[in-house]
């Protein structure tokens, strides 16, 4: 983001709406109109109140990896909450770097209340008593992100 972390700075949500997301390193808020004037504090902008759930996981020995992440793309395209995911193999991390863990998840939802109605749903509900058997060890991290590189 160009000047001091001071200024006011607006970013238009995606839906073409002038609304505005503005994390105030306490709570976020949502403003209208084409401009903000002043918060009186540093801020960082959340992307577009972009929520964002991060799986890491080992899947235990013997486990049809490529069965789970087939059955996650079909999940994530039947809830029409998740705005984005992806997904990779490590290739690349030294084994005593990555702690066993092989694989990343990322799910991209446009708020908060979207994750929660994803968790919920009967379909992931199901799903996920299917991947979690198949785990050996895992970690989670659900959090709201903060937009330091726009996309090009």
């Amino acid at each position: 983001m160009d000047g001091d972390t001071n200024d006011p700075i607006h970013v238009p949500h995606d839906n073409g709406t002038r609304q505005f997301s503005l994390w105030d390193g306490k709570k976020l808020h949502n403003i209208g109109g084409s401009k903000v004037t002043s918060f009186g504090s540093r801020v960082s902008w959340l992307a577009m109140g972009e929520f964002k759930h991060f799986v890491i996981v080992k899947f235990k020995e013997g486990v049809a990896v490529d069965e789970l992440t087939k059955g996650m793309e079909k999940l994530v395209t039947e809830i029409g909450a998740v705005k984005s995911f992806e997904w990779g193999q490590d290739i690349e991390s030294l084994d005593v770097l990555r702690q066993g863990f092989t694989h990343a998840f990322l799910m991209t939802f446009n708020k908060k209340e979207d994750f929660v109605a994803f968790q919920s749903h009967p379909n992931h509900v199901e799903f996920s008593t299917k991947f979690s058997a198949a785990i050996e060890n895992i970690v989670l991290l659900d959090f709201p992100s903060t937009l330091v590189k726009a996309p090009a």
